[in-house]
């Protein structure tokens, strides 16, 4: 019956993909744009002389905003793909150019083998009754209309380990759809979960492909296969076969080789070369083109976005990873045959795990992890094993990056195919290779997610219920100032990790700190923290603590910059309320950078605002000279709280400070006022920081204590004053705050007491 169905098929291609064709054009007349016809793009060959020429030049190439996954480096040669415009532009610039031809028109139009769907929308025929007769997925290249079918005859098949689940809309009405597969896959469950997902870039139809056979061997063997039905019952796997359904349909019906996705640019109600938006540069982290790993030219091929997240697609998958907090994600792409893991835009930056041996400069679980997760995928020539590496050029706002950053996601890109096959390859020739290929992958993935981890629950004693609290780990660094913390759905968490003794301190608001040694051997660790609400005093309902007052800047809650006037002595970059906006030095050519301002708050999950000095106000990145600090010093001052009843204050925050100051000059100063601001005790003053250490843009924590004494006495005029100076004319400053809370307390702590320093009248 399926080749009678794939015979006839054949005779009618050439009236269905003018049809399919016809369709588009109406489907998109019907969202209120129109599409021009589809640009010329021009596959290029540039002249090197040597592999020092070819590395320089294709930096230069990825800093003009041109695809650095189309580039094929051959010896003495680099080819790649541009649009019209980014062709001209390589005119003006290089005179080793030369056109090796032109492609223009659809997918259809180029004869590629495109699936066929009956009128009634299913492909072929099955029997539902039949747990394993399917969909036909391998009978040619798909649309994301013909792809919704399939994923609705999964969900009806194997109606007990599959939901189907919308995720978004696209710019044009196109629902985003996910499959879930777990074998409770109607309830959220208590389960770690996984996140696979293709055609972020429109013209890399392999990818849905690949998304599809994981959702054909996992649902059409289970039961059957052993290992595969122990995956299903213990984790939630995410299926994503197509993040970018409008251009999915453009490639389809009008233009090959589009990558973006169809936000119309300009508002002229048509979409042409200058619209849309790569979606994988639109992610939060490090937006902005700091890394030159995206353009804000909107003609171009990685053109950004207006903002960071600004696409419903990047959303779509930004709200799943938020809600799921993936323990592993890929995204397939093509080409190049290459697992891309983060911190693609700075590998130096990602989370550090010193207990990763052999030693070396980045020792990050990504990674550890990409290396083997590499070796076991199939080249399409049947060679064993993918390369692995951060990026093949510095990137920014890439999907790994901010899952890695924001959920603790151990996140890939899976460069999929040889460069020298295009973005379409052959369907007949190369399907079944690079599909089947990727199945030891994805296998290894789902096996290592039972392996060594830092994993459990955090939920507070007594009433069980889930705990949100920060996970630190003393063996693991976050340079780029992560924070780890547990589910709040089930108080969950999963750290992956490599074997080894670790020190894990349980953190959260309104609860009893705790800190406990932890091995971890072949397996997640599958521990039970208990985190005990801070105690009652005998015998009486009095708290013998009290927050006066927490802030993480979200809102506007009374703080106030230079309080008497012009009594701030800076001349630019005072303190202001703000999305920290990032200034970086930029040191690319070692693959190292130095932050000297975040590039987000600390507060991740609840927020994006905090105190900043300097902060940039331009797209562009810029050099820690252009926006910082200068001029002298700048002064925030807290509201003013009641302190009267409390013998002793606790104040934590969390401090973003640095100077490539060599003196003692400039600093970073904490104060406390007893009268409403009419003189100061100081608290803490740091003048110099470590560049290397703090250069990444992490926060780090502070807690200060103050006592009442004879000659401070604690009244209900408090205040705290956070003063920042630059005093030095050519040194660089920039500071940050977040996350401030005061707690009163009836007991003195044993902590050193930091007042020993003169009051200070103002």
């Amino acid at each position: 019956m399926r080749h009678r169905f794939l015979i006839a098929s054949r005779f009618i291609l050439a009236v269905v993909t003018l049809a399919g064709a016809v369709m588009f054009f109406l489907a998109a007349d019907v969202r209120g744009e129109t599409s021009s016809p589809p640009d010329v793009y021009y596959e290029l060959s540039i002249s090197v002389a040597s592999n020092q020429e070819t590395q320089g030049t294709l930096h230069d190439l990825a800093r003009t905003g041109l695809d650095t996954e189309s580039f094929d480096v051959r010896p003495r040669e680099i080819r790649l793909l541009a649009t019209s415009e980014e062709y001209r532009a390589l005119q003006r610039q290089r005179k080793a150019l030369s056109v090796r031809k032109t492609i223009s028109g659809s997918l259809a139009e180029q004869g590629a083998q495109i699936s066929l769907i009956d009128s009634s929308g299913v492909t072929g025929s099955y029997a539902a009754s039949d747990a394993l007769t399917v969909p036909i997925i391998d009978d040619g290249y798909h649309t994301s209309t013909q792809i919704e079918a399939l994923l609705r005859q999964f969900a009806e098949t194997f109606p007990n380990i599959t939901a189907l689940v919308p995720i978004g809309s696209s710019h044009q009405g196109r629902t985003i759809w996910a499959l879930k597969i777990s074998d409770n896959a109607g309830l959220e469950e208590d389960e770690p979960a996984i996140l696979f997902n293709g055609q972020h870039h429109a013209r890399e139809i392999i990818t849905p492909e690949i998304v599809l056979d994981i959702i054909l061997r996992l649902t059409t063997q289970y039961n059957i296969d052993a290992e595969l039905t122990d995956w299903i019952n213990r984790y939630e796997i995410w299926c994503v076969p197509v993040v970018n359904p409008d251009g999915n349909e453009r490639v389809f019906g009008i233009d090959l080789n589009w990558r973006k996705n169809v936000r119309d640019n300009d508002g002229n109600g048509q979409i042409n070369f200058s619209d849309g938006v790569d979606l994988n540069r639109n992610y939060p982290f490090y937006w902005g083109g700091w890394a030159n790993g995206s353009s804000g030219t909107r003609s171009s091929s990685t053109y950004r976005g207006p903002s960071s997240g600004s696409e419903p697609e990047a959303l779509a998958i930004m709200r799943l990873a938020e809600k799921e907090r993936f323990v592993f994600s890929v995204s397939y792409h093509s080409t190049g045959e290459v697992v891309l893991y983060a911190l693609s835009s700075n590998s130096f930056a990602s989370p550090q795990n010193v207990l990763i041996q052999p030693a070396v400069p980045d020792q990050s679980m990504s990674r550890v992890i990409a290396r083997e997760f590499a070796s076991h995928i199939i080249r399409d020539n049947g060679t064993a094993g993918y390369g692995s590496s951060p990026a093949l050029y510095p990137v920014d706002g890439v999907d790994r990056d901010w899952q890695y950053f924001s959920q603790g996601t151990i996140a890939f890109v899976v460069e999929t195919t040889r460069s020298g096959l295009g973005f379409q390859p052959n369907y007949n020739t190369w399907r079944n290779p690079i599909v089947f290929g990727q199945r030891p992958g994805w296998a290894y993935l789902l096996q290592r997610m039972n392996g060594p981890a830092i994993s459990g629950h955090v939920r507070e004693a007594g009433s069980g219920k889930p705990v949100v609290a920060e996970i630190i780990i003393d063996e693991i660094t976050h340079p780029s100032g992560e924070v780890r913390v547990s589910n709040p759905r089930f108080g969950y968490f999963h750290i992956t990790a490599v074997p080894g003794d670790y020190t894990v301190t349980f953190r959260a608001p309104n609860y009893v700190e705790q800190t406990i040694l932890v091995h971890v051997g072949n397996g997640p660790s599958d521990l039970n923290v208990e985190l005990f609400p801070r105690p009652l005093a005998a015998n009486t309902r009095e708290l013998r603590w009290q927050v006066l007052f927490e802030d993480n800047f979200e809102s506007d809650k009374g703080w106030t910059i230079d309080r008497l006037q012009d009594s701030d002595t800076a001349t630019d970059g005072r303190w202001e309320r703000a999305d920290p906006a990032g200034t970086f030095q930029d040191t690319l050519g070692s693959l190292r950078f130095r932050a000297f301002a975040p590039e987000f708050d600390h507060s991740l999950l609840d927020g994006h605002m905090a105190y900043v000095t300097g902060n940039r106000t331009v797209s562009a990145p810029s050099g820690p000279s252009i926006q910082d600090l200068d001029g002298g010093f700048t002064s925030l001052y807290s509201p003013v709280f009641d302190a009267r009843r409390w013998r002793s204050l606790n104040i934590l925050f969390y401090r973003r400070f640095i100077t490539d100051s060599t003196g003692n000059e400039d600093s970073f100063e904490v104060s406390l006022s007893n009268n409403g601001g009419s003189s100061f005790l100081i608290l803490d003053t740091i003048t110099t920081t470590n560049i290397e250490a703090l250069g990444t843009g992490a926060f780090e924590r502070v807690e200060l204590v103050a006592k009442q004494s004879r000659s401070f006495v604690f009244s209900a005029q408090m205040q705290i004053r956070i003063r920042v100076r630059d005093a030095l004319p050519d040194s660089n400053v920039e500071a940050a705050v977040d996350d401030v809370r005061v707690e009163g307390r009836d007991k003195i702590f044993s902590k050193v007491i930091l007042v020993a320093k003169p009051l200070e009248t103002k």
